[in-house]
């Protein structure tokens, strides 16, 4: 029911007041409900790509101008297909925030108009092409080379930060070293798989007798699922670090300074600390230099 369902799902959007913790925006932990209402725009500028970025603005730039100063030569079937692409990207978050939803956690929300803005962007690109070949012909081989080297660059960017993609900021936010403390990173301890990996490593390498039959008990921040899912059946997780050998954490809400002890592992990206282990036994063994 195309017609009927998008209604009912913004209606149910809406009134997604469940959850109220403290997020990082503008280099300051805020309550989710008291984010002020350019929340979701900000963070769509610093998380697409820049090319991405870039096209969007300028298409609906040039097609604004085109439609005060040439409306006639438009087709009416441009100007309904691009007129439809534009509300679906701008209708879903402008009804979000006057509805007064609760939106946190970067753009997650709303991945569902990345494709649409990704379509934007692909058809602005398409028609500079065709411009600078029927106005400059010596241009059109130099555009697409620099769209051809932005894509290469996205590209090399994804491949260092796999498999934390979803951590990336363009160059507006300074990329990922510029909105460390400043924006969310790892907000789900997508990191913790790898975490997990290293402290694993670390433990066999410095106790290989009792690797795989002592039992180590682990303490896991936040959404412990992330990590425990991957520990092997002598790894426990306990409630508290009191408890605990190990501690696995992430750096949202700083829960990586929340219990001292030497960290063994951690996860980094780009020059970012994502997350880390810590050794909380009465002896500290060396660190893990690979971490």
């Amino acid at each position: 029911n195309p017609l009927i369902n998008p209604y009912e799902a913004y209606k149910a959007f809406s009134a997604f007041q469940f959850w109220n913790g403290f997020v990082l925006f503008d280099g300051a932990f805020t309550r989710a409900a008291d984010l002020p209402r350019h929340y979701l725009f900000q963070y769509l500028l610093v998380k697409l790509p820049d090319l991405m970025l870039l096209s969007v603005f300028l298409g609906i730039g040039l097609g604004a101008y085109r439609l005060v100063t040439r409306p006639a030569a438009i087709p009416r079937l441009h100007l309904s297909q691009h007129g439809f692409l534009i509300f679906a990207i701008v209708f879903p978050p402008t009804y979000a925030i006057l509805s007064g939803a609760i939106v946190y956690d970067t753009v997650r929300h709303f991945l569902f108009i990345i494709p649409v803005i990704a379509v934007v962007s692909g058809v602005t690109l398409h028609q500079l092409v065709l411009l600078a070949e029927r106005t400059r012909p010596r241009i059109a081989p130099l555009a697409l080379a620099a769209i051809a080297l932005s894509l290469s660059v996205q590209l090399w960017i994804n491949v260092r930060l796999h498999p934390h993609q979803y951590v990336y900021y363009n160059s507006f936010a300074g990329g990922l070293a510029g909105a460390d403390g400043i924006y969310e990173t790892d907000y789900w301890a997508n990191s913790y798989k790898e975490a997990v990996e290293r402290m694993l490593a670390f433990v066999e390498r410095t106790e290989p007798e009792g690797y795989s039959t002592k039992e180590y008990r682990v303490n896991i921040c936040g959404p412990f699922l992330s990590g425990a899912h991957y520990l092997p059946e002598n790894f426990k997780v306990v409630p508290s670090p009191q408890e605990a050998d190990f501690f696995v954490a992430f750096t949202r809400v700083n829960c990586h300074k929340s219990v001292l002890g030497p960290t063994v592992a951690s996860v980094n990206r780009m020059g970012v600390l994502l997350s880390v282990v810590k050794d909380l036994r009465t002896d500290p063994v060396e660190p893990d230099s690979d971490g």
